[in-house]
């Protein structure tokens, strides 16, 4: 290993660092994703790990400078977005100037894997809305990100914060043309799981939109798994935190002080009414960040207060916390009883609950047998 394995993010970065092309993306017995270095063609320049950001932050943590809570002008955009709607409008902002996105993709690529894509047009654009909980694969794109930045295109880069500090650790220097935007993330299950909840062959996968909390996947547009996150046990599992990846429960970028140049999240527990259809905080820390929103006309933006955003989103504060269930997750699950695993870490469970205006009112959650 190039760094202890349970600091592992699976950033991509070293594969993409490595000029012998001697490392590899490989699973674990568990479906979690974590370097392999073949030692024959290894020249031992250790080039991979001084680019590795679980040993090289690489770019200094900044202090946010402002808080806000945000939402998109365009009611389509606002209502069809998970949250408020911000990142879809960041984005049509840098293409408007003929630049490039980069972002995790609702469609699975060509090997049936949910990973990012290099956006160069509106038309595309939706294929990045709605929230993928499960660890996207980086694959290959830091070097179409440094071309396209010695080209002097504009890019916007979309990501978890460890995935923004291996980008960064793998350019290696800073480019103004390139805009940071990092993700408040509660951690990540790995894509076999994910694949072991819907069972069928699927090409498109969300968690959220209109539906609000729904794993919806879908063959060629037609729809073949929604469930909402009582009736999905990976969602369930996921939103108790007990399936995340090892290195998202120490977590060094789970903290207020971020790695981007602008922080995008859920505003959980703001109450203005504004905010009825989905809000977005939004963090900005550099000014960079600063002078990019600033050139936006299409955001409503409000004023808020740093110590609400951290109240609701504990990430900003610390990692996950790995609970007794999570430990008997770990130690349960292999791929092909995922089911099993979730039962003996948290007990089967019966979930009565009510759709009150759209959004889901739990009136009872206990354990007993339900799951089959």
């Amino acid at each position: 290993m190039i760094c202890k394995k349970e600091d592992c993010y699976a950033c991509y970065t070293c594969f993409n660092t490595c000029k012998q092309n001697a490392i590899e993306m490989a699973e674990d017995a568990q479906g979690y994703i974590y370097p392999e270095i073949k030692k024959e063609k290894c020249v031992s320049c250790n080039l991979c790990k001084k680019r590795c950001p679980a040993l090289k932050l690489g770019r200094e943590l900044k202090e946010p400078i402002s808080c806000y809570a945000a939402f998109s002008k365009d009611e389509r955009i606002h209502k069809t977005s998970a949250s408020g709607g911000v990142a879809f409008e960041f984005s049509k902002e840098v293409l408007k100037n003929n630049g490039i996105i980069y972002a995790v993709n609702s469609y699975l690529d060509e090997n049936n894997d949910v990973s990012f894509f290099r956006v160069e047009n509106e038309t595309e654009l939706s294929k990045t809305q709605g929230s993928k909980y499960v660890q996207a694969y980086v694959k290959k794109i830091h070097k179409n990100i440094r071309e396209d930045l010695e080209n002097n295109k504009t890019v916007l880069f979309i990501g978890t914060p460890c995935q923004v500090a291996g980008v960064n650790n793998f350019l290696g220097k800073n480019y103004s043309n390139l805009i940071y935007v990092d993700l408040v993330c509660h951690g990540v299950p790995n894509q076999k799981m994910l694949k072991e909840e819907i069972k069928r062959e699927f090409n498109y996968v969300k968690f959220r939109g209109k539906d609000g909390f729904t794993l919806i996947a879908k063959k060629n547009n037609k729809l073949i798994l929604k469930k909402n996150q009582y009736e999905s046990e990976y969602f369930y599992a996921f939103l108790k935190g007990i399936n995340y990846r090892e290195s998202c429960y120490n977590c060094k970028f789970a903290q207020k002080k971020r790695i981007g140049d602008i922080t995008l999240g859920d505003f959980w527990g703001y109450t203005e009414e504004k905010g009825k259809d989905g809000i977005s905080l939004m963090l900005i820390n550099t000014q960079k960040g600063y002078e990019f929103v600033e050139k936006l006309n299409n955001l409503e933006i409000l004023k808020a207060n740093l110590s609400d955003a951290i109240k609701f989103n504990t990430q900003l504060s610390e990692p996950t916390r790995k609970t007794k269930e999570a430990k008997i997750f770990k130690e349960e699950y292999r791929p092909g009883n995922l089911k099993k695993a979730i039962h003996k870490a948290i007990g089967t469970r019966k979930i009565i609950y009510v759709k009150i205006k759209g959004k889901i009112k739990v009136i009872r959650d206990k354990v007993i047998k339900l799951w089959n």
